[in-house]
């Protein structure tokens, strides 16, 4: 099974990791809190897709999709991240994205022509 954890917020503010389809250990939520650092988001920036208005890049063993900013949170400095073990397309990303209803909340799919702000 390959895991899929959101790394965001979850109707408040402030960032937490959540397995999606598996139990987290310590370890788990240990690695992915490190990615709330002003570093982790800059290089989110520098792999912005325009096109896709989020940033999409293969981080070890993982491939990661992200925007700058919370549904949840209006402060700077926010992300809202999603992993999942494997090599996968940004077009599976957003598909599991949409499929999902707690995903699809978090990525504001359906408001989310907002303007790229570079928060960082």
């Amino acid at each position: 099974m390959e895991k899929i954890t959101y790394f965001g917020t979850q109707r408040r503010p402030g960032h937490y990791p959540l397995g999606i389809n598996y139990y987290m250990e310590q370890y788990d939520i240990d690695f992915y809190n490190s990615c709330d650092s002003e570093r982790f988001m800059i290089f989110m920036y520098n792999h912005f897709n325009k096109e896709h208005k989020a940033a999409y890049f293969l981080l070890k063993n993982l491939t990661v999709y992200g925007i700058l900013y919370s549904v949840d949170d209006d402060r700077a400095s926010c992300e809202t991240v999603l992993f999942w073990e494997g090599k996968h397309t940004i077009e599976e990303m957003e598909k599991l994205i949409e499929d999902n209803e707690f995903l699809h909340r978090q990525f504001d799919v359906k408001n989310r022509m907002h303007e790229y702000k570079r928060t960082v």
